[in-house]
């Protein structure tokens, strides 16, 4: 509830399939589908609409390559940046990136990596974003591990709209 804003009430559905194939004893490669409209961070579906037929739309397209403790993938992926109990603060769990993602995962440290676009088209000059994320997991006994991450993220927003604006969605 926020307030000044009238209560609304709504019915929702969502939806994911994927098949992710193992291609060699390191490589695998993912496709899935998912319920929603264009929101990038939600694939739920409101009902109603006179019961018209709803959006899947492409979730997931990617290839994973893990030659022992480091990774690559490309295309679209699950996010591979490390989310502190896996909070929404800075990444949703929905989020799809679309580029390329690497790291290092030790048994000391790990590092993460990647390069996403946000839009790809040349009419509107190629925009993307950078990311480096190094962090350490530290295990106390057999119960307590500490892990904690910095990370450094870059992209030209400065004068620009965003490609995606909530407020049309409310």
């Amino acid at each position: 509830d926020e307030d000044n804003k009238d209560d609304r009430s709504r019915q929702r559905v969502r939806s994911r399939t994927q098949v992710i194939a193992q291609l060699l004893e390191n490589t695998e490669a993912g496709l899935g589908f998912a319920s929603g409209s264009d929101d990038p961070v939600s694939t739920n579906q409101t009902l109603g609409n006179g019961a018209s037929t709803k959006d899947i739309n492409l979730d997931l397209a990617y290839f994973t390559w893990k030659p022992d403790k480091f990774y690559l993938t490309g295309g679209k992926y699950k996010n591979n940046f490390w989310r502190p109990q896996k909070s929404g603060l800075i990444w949703d769990g929905d989020l799809r990136h679309e580029g390329a993602g690497f790291g290092y995962n030790g048994d000391l440290f790990f590092v993460n990596a990647g390069w996403m676009w946000i839009e790809s088209d040349e009419r509107n000059d190629d925009e993307g974003m950078g990311g480096l994320q190094v962090g350490s997991s530290l295990k106390f006994g057999d119960d307590m591990k500490l892990k904690g991450a910095l990370a450094y993220y870059a992209f030209d927003a400065q004068g620009r709209t965003g490609v995606f604006d909530a407020e049309d969605f409310f």
